[in-house]
């Protein structure tokens, strides 16, 4: 109902979309899981009789051969000493690469966006930036009054007929 009066239809899309404004990382790990998990799958069903007959795959388990071409593929590596040899094996590789380009990019982004500021976090750095400028003012403006008044003490001692107004009022203050 509701995005009908938006214009628009909740497709699959949408709903991803909103489970990845809501909880980012949770999104991106289960896509990342999903697609593991599934071209993992593909991979072994339709290269199992090649990852049992090949050199290179044939010390390991195919399941790990399987597995380790899917990881290498969508993380962009692409080592090169595993590869598919039917063609629908080709195809899900691609697919694989592609697919690994646009996960790695959600990644990027939902680690970006977990390290950016909000509003609030803004505002408070401001002002603690502020408080220790503030600060370092105060600091220095005492450090500069105790050696002023160092100086005229010393001053008054040397001549005592001479008045300041500076010394006048830090004493009555002291009062």
């Amino acid at each position: 109902m509701i995005c009908k009066e938006y214009n628009f239809f909740p497709s699959n899309w949408f709903i991803l979309k909103v489970k990845n404004e809501k909880s980012p990382l949770n999104t991106v790990l289960l896509t990342s899981f999903s697609l593991i998990v599934g071209i993992w799958w593909w991979l072994l069903l339709f290269e199992l009789e090649t990852f049992m007959n090949t050199e290179t795959t044939k010390t390991i388990n195919p399941q790990f051969a399987s597995l380790y071409l899917t990881m290498i593929t969508l993380t962009t590596v692409g080592y090169g000493d595993v590869t598919p040899q039917t063609t629908i094996g080709r195809v899900v590789i691609m697919f694989t690469a592609v697919l690994g380009i646009i996960q790695i990019s959600l990644v990027v982004n939902v680690v970006s966006n977990l390290m950016t500021l909000d509003e609030n976090e803004k505002n408070a750095i401001d002002k603690i930036d502020h408080s220790r400028v503030a600060a370092k003012a105060i600091s220095k403006s005492i450090k500069y009054l105790r050696h002023k008044t160092t100086y005229f003490k010393q001053l008054k001692k040397k001549k005592p007929e001479m008045k300041s107004d500076f010394l006048t009022q830090v004493e009555q203050r002291k009062e």
